[in-house]
């Protein structure tokens, strides 16, 4: 995936809190399942998705997909279930946000479209054998 320092700060985060995958899977409305892919880095979420994680664990957005909380131990006991202030998001992070969605949303396209064809190889297959049991009858 594109930021592993996504997945390992959620995984901080979340230690942080006390909670396991399934109580933060139920705060934010996700399942367990989802949430641990978020941690292993395998899936990211969309855009409005990482808002409201953001909000959960009571930091910024950028903080969340950049800093890196294992060199700073204290400064993320702090800032972890701070509440958020309003603050301006940077045009960088934006763009970063931007191209990281499109990098998910390309990659499950491409995962879709394997889905599909392997799908369809398996439905001609079974037309064929289908249509050879008719003939052997």
């Amino acid at each position: 995936m594109a930021n592993n320092r996504f997945a390992e700060n959620i995984k901080y985060l979340r230690k942080k809190s006390g909670k396991n995958q399934t109580e933060c899977g139920i705060d934010l409305d996700l399942p367990r399942s989802t949430f641990s892919n978020y941690e292993k880095g395998d899936t990211e979420p969309v855009v409005g998705k990482l808002v409201e994680i953001a909000q959960y664990f009571g930091i910024s957005i950028e903080h969340l997909l950049f800093k890196d909380f294992s060199n700073d131990d204290t400064s993320a006991k702090k800032e972890v279930n701070q509440p958020v202030t309003s603050e301006l998001i940077s045009p960088k992070t934006v763009i970063e946000l931007q191209e990281s969605t499109i990098s998910i949303l390309r990659n499950t396209i491409k995962d879709k479209n394997s889905i599909i064809s392997m799908l369809r190889a398996d439905n001609d297959r079974l037309k064929v054998e289908l249509q050879e049991r008719i003939q052997d009858r």
